[in-house]
């Protein structure tokens, strides 16, 4: 049976890419400030057609694995990437090699004692930069998805579709979500991705939320299991705030003190997690990094997210960094 989703009111997904410093989403009391965290430390070896460790850093990266399973936090193993969707593109598309990658798959969360996977792929895209994906029928989609996240969902561990965020490619893709709803726990879509043609045609999500809500909107009139779809979509909250000072908090700075203010007020920053909690499941902060360099800011190595955090929860204000 699928995992219930996370309750609304705690559901934060963190997704961990250029440090392995968890601190920042640590309270100084140890508590965890996110419930999931997603950790990119495995990459496709084309050779082997496996997953295996990334040996860069892994001291550092197991170090953060066991911190973060200690504090609590349910920690994924990312499968697949931005970079590489032809790799899984090919593996999807030989029953051979898809059996053999999925017994991968779990051998390796099984060693590494990961509480579930992030599956990203980007299957049916092409991107000026050169990362062109395969052509592959809807068909070999759902039953690559399906045999990757279904050893996993039937264990009782959590299984993430990461689609990245690409809006129109979702569009023209038709309706496969119905096809693997069963087997997927949370939906999660990179919402901060807002080149014109990718998630957010029309419209830029931190500046017009009722366009938003109508392309979603849209995007579920697409899918047949729509109600249910909706209910495990994860968004993203803009993370280019997290180095700014609020403009409407002069005395409770969010940030350090060499960071210049920014034009963004604490009302936008909570009508965006709102929207998110009212769309979905939670909401997601997707590549952080700390905003105090030097460690020296009162209020915290991460102000950003804490102050995301304590908007989900309603308890409290920004903390101070003096």
């Amino acid at each position: 049976m699928p995992n219930p989703p996370l309750e609304k009111v705690n559901s934060k997904y963190c997704f961990m890419e250029n440090t392995w410093n968890i601190s920042p989403i640590l309270s100084e009391k140890g508590q965890p400030l996110c419930d999931i965290l997603v950790m990119p430390v495995a990459v496709f070896n084309k050779e082997t057609n496996l997953l295996q460790m990334k040996t860069e850093n892994w001291s550092m990266a197991s170090l953060a694995l066991e911190s973060a399973k200690k504090s609590g936090m349910k920690v994924m193993l990312r499968v697949g990437s931005y970079g590489d969707p032809k790799e899984l593109t090919r593996v999807a598309k030989s029953e051979q090699l898809k059996a053999k990658f999925v017994q991968g798959v779990v051998e390796f969360v099984r060693k590494y004692d990961f509480d579930g996977i992030t599956i990203s792929w980007i299957w049916k895209v092409a991107f000026s930069q050169g990362i062109c994906t395969q052509d592959i029928d809807r068909k070999s989609v759902v039953s690559f998805l399906r045999a990757l996240a279904t050893p996993f969902n039937a264990t009782g561990k959590t299984v993430i579709y990461h689609m990245n965020g690409f809006f129109n490619t979702i569009m023209v893709a038709g309706d496969y979500f119905s096809e693997i709803i069963d087997v997927i726990d949370y939906f999660y879509f990179e919402c901060h991705l807002q080149t014109p043609g990718d998630w957010f045609p029309t419209t830029n999500f931190s500046l017009n939320l009722k366009k938003t809500r109508d392309l979603i909107n849209e995007l579920m009139t697409k899918i047949k299991k729509g109600s249910e779809f909706r209910r495990k979509l994860v968004l993203t909250i803009q993370p280019n705030y997290k180095n700014y000072e609020l403009s409407d908090q002069k005395t409770l700075k969010i940030g350090t003190v060499f960071v210049k203010n920014s034009q963004m007020k604490k009302s936008l920053i909570m009508s965006e997690v709102n929207f998110a909690m009212e769309i979905g499941a939670g909401v997601g902060m997707h590549d952080f990094t700390t905003d105090d360099v030097n460690g020296e800011c009162g209020c915290g190595s991460l102000p950003f997210l804490r102050l995301i955090v304590n908007i989900l929860k309603m308890d409290c204000e920004p903390i101070s960094c003096f």
